[in-house]
């Protein structure tokens, strides 16, 4: 029979349609959208009751919805900004732990292990003290020495995770001269009624068990998870037992409250976190009777309330409220090994806690026409931080930053998008920067062209301007002279979407300059006496080309990055070095069983170390190694119960080169680099009522 359209229309945010339809009568119904498996179903409309479907995540996902400086949520593909997104399906796809595991595959950023303070990293050759990390929107605080210890940001719950390279300095202030990683979180309960529950299980010695649970009531939603993690500790071959990779033992919760009321929707969560990591000395002689032992807890707790109001089709006010609290303790014991009695040891600092608490407010107002090519939004930021401990000059200090910033897009035409910004801020310890920045997104038949110039800043941080940290085996003292770094970005990218034959192509190359000056560095500045100095000038230039393939159930990525680092010291020639990443996956849907396979080379790289008191430069070399995973995911009982098993590590890397590593501060002449635990077979269970 010919089929007549009657009517067709778009969703709003939310995901709502209303169409003219008659009573009584059979329809045929048709829902497509990118990024999802298309719907058809039959309906009989009575007029009375909403219809609701849902809609399954496509193979090709190249639709995700984004939020990060969004005035609403769009997809990827339509904001002006490139925004990389790893999705939930993603993350299950790698059985991931946590944010370090997540990021070890991604392209230009780069994972680093110590084994006292956890895992850092960098973003374009850019240190992670540069990187500002976010969960819904809300900055993580509690960074050691300068970096967050991504270890301890747990995936359990996570909706997906959007990643900004260059300055965003316009819209988030200090530390996201390199880029914004936010972690955005499950909110919402489709169904009225969720329970689970999962165990995993890394033959390293890793047993992990959580639990979510939600409930829909009304227009009321609540929504909790929770769970231990528990790692045994590990060295390869036999040390005693002291542990190249401490052992350690998290627990974690959240709590989220969500209520919609017309226009308004209301939210609130809490979220803690507990570690407990062990650092057990080697015995000490004559007769290996007694050691030395440290404990390392730490402890998070947050909370957030936020108000999102619809004022009408086009204007939006968006706002919160958060507050976190940040302690890290050290204890040091001299345990006897024979009766295991210990006695706590106080003395030159042996024992302390640092502890930091932020609280921050943000508002935003969006005004987003329909039929105007001008959309636009403006905001407010408010952060006050503090710091206690023993190691902070006086025993407290606080800085507090207060901003006010715009941006907005004008559309030129149909295929043109410039995006411009400012903003202008009000600092406690340093005199703030005006902080312009301009986007452009140019799409034109299959390919989108995106270009943006900005401006950064990275505002010097408490520990140090105020850090005093003089025991036996350190000598730092914060400098309270110090500048802020400037940077000057610029990303060129573009990306495609062809078809070749059956498969759907995505192709994709970015470039990107980024300029910084009065870089901070911990330097030398006296004999055995270091702090926190304004010596070098900084660039990372780099480029990296991404092809990305699917076709039925088969999905497969190759990647190639290219990065480049240049230092200027003093009076000293200039500092090159530059280092090649390759990464690729593969995933196939057979039907009864799904295979995914990850890898990621990372290339030899040359690291310098500076002596301030005399321009000094140390040269180390970084060996080059590849870490590959296997996965494979078999689903039962109705997709109510997953198990994925397969291989982490399975080229079984440990520890690589560091050649010619310099001693100081924070330095150690040993001639390797901790990089994984080598080959491990896991396994991991999902339930889900």
């Amino acid at each position: 029979k010919p089929v007549h359209v009657v009517s067709v229309g778009w969703t709003d945010e939310d995901g709502n349609v209303k169409l003219r339809l008659l009573n009584n009568l059979r329809y045929y119904i048709k829902i497509i959208t990118v990024g999802y498996d298309d719907i058809q179903d039959s309906i009989v409309v009575d007029g009375a009751n909403p219809f609701n479907f849902f809609l399954a995540e496509t193979t090709y996902q190249f639709g995700q919805a984004v939020v990060t400086v969004q005035y609403k949520q769009r997809s990827a593909e339509n904001a002006v900004e490139r925004i990389q997104v790893i999705d939930a399906k993603s993350l299950e796809n790698r059985s991931v732990v946590n944010l370090k595991e997540a990021l070890q595959q991604q392209m230009n950023i780069q994972i680093r292990q110590d084994n006292s303070t956890g895992s850092s990293m960098s973003m374009m050759g850019i240190s992670g003290q540069n990187v500002k990390i976010l969960i819904d929107g809300v900055p993580v605080i509690g960074r050691l020495d300068g970096n967050i210890d991504l270890s301890q940001l747990n995936m359990n719950d996570v909706e997906r995770i959007e990643v900004i390279e260059g300055p965003l300095s316009t819209t988030y202030g200090s530390n996201a001269l390199a880029g914004v990683i936010n972690i955005i979180t499950k909110k919402n309960v489709r169904k009225k009624n969720l329970l689970g529950a999962e165990a995993y299980y890394e033959g390293v010695g890793q047993y992990n068990a959580s639990f979510r649970a939600g409930k829909q009531f009304g227009k009321s939603s609540i929504r909790f998870n929770g769970g231990r993690n528990f790692f045994g500790g590990w060295t390869p071959g036999d040390s005693g037992r002291w542990d190249l990779w401490k052992p350690k033992e998290q627990y974690f919760g959240r709590f989220q409250f969500n209520r919609t009321s017309k226009n308004v929707t209301i939210g609130f969560k809490t979220e803690y976190f507990n570690e407990l990591l062990l650092n057990r000395g080697r015995p000490l002689a004559p007769y290996g009777e007694t050691a030395f032992d440290e404990r390392f807890h730490t402890n998070r707790l947050d909370a957030k309330f936020s108000v999102n109001w619809k004022i009408n089709q086009i204007s939006r006010f968006n706002a919160f409220v958060a507050g976190n609290v940040y302690d890290r303790k050290r204890l040091k014991y001299f345990r006897n090994l024979v009766d295991l009695t210990e006695e706590p040891i106080n003395r030159d600092g042996a024992s302390d806690t640092t502890g930091f608490t932020a609280w921050m407010s943000r508002g935003t107002y969006s005004r987003t026409p329909i039929r105007n090519r001008l959309s636009y939004e403006v905001g407010y930021d408010v952060n006050i931080e503090r710091g206690s401990g023993l190691r902070i000059k006086s025993g407290s200090q606080q800085i507090t930053d207060v901003a006010i910033f715009s941006t907005a897009e004008y559309e030129i035409n149909s295929k043109l998008q410039i995006k411009p910004g400012v903003r202008i801020a009000h600092n406690t310890a340093f005199r703030a920067p005006v902080v312009p920045m301009v986007s452009m997104r140019y799409k034109r038949n299959k390919y989108t062209y995106r270009l943006s110039y900005s401006q950064g800043f990275r505002a010097p941080d408490i520990k140090e301007l105020y850090i005093e940290f003089v025991d036996v085996n350190h000598n730092v003292i914060g400098n309270t002279d110090l500048m802020p770094e400037h940077s000057k970005h610029v990303l060129l990218s573009i990306d495609g979407k062809r078809t070749w034959k059956k498969w759907l192509i995505s192709p994709s190359l970015t470039a990107y300059y980024n300029d910084i000056r009065d870089k901070i560095t911990l330097a030398a500045t006296q004999q055995n006496i270091y702090s926190y100095v304004n010596i070098s000038e900084f660039r990372s230039t780099g480029t990296n080309i991404r092809l990305n393939g699917a076709w039925k159930k088969i999905n497969c990525s190759l990647g190639y990055g290219l990065t480049g680092i240049r230092s200027d010291v003093g009076d000293e020639e200039p500092v090159f070095r530059a280092y090649h990443e390759v990464n690729g996956s593969y995933r196939q849907d057979f039907g009864f069983i799904q295979l995914n396979v990850f890898a990621k080379y990372n290339g030899r790289q040359n690291i310098y170390t500076i002596d301030a008191a005399n321009a000094e430069v140390t040269q180390r070399f970084t060996g080059d190694y590849t870490l590959l995973d296997l996965q494979l995911s078999k689903q039962f009982l109705h997709d109510h119960f997953q198990v994925n098993a397969g291989v982490k590590n399975l080229l079984n890397v440990g520890n690589v080169n560091n050649v010619l590593q310099s001693s100081g501060a924070h330095g150690s002449d040993a001639g390797y680099l901790a990089v994984g635990t080598g080959r491990n077979p896991f396994i991991k269970v999902v339930w889900t009522l």
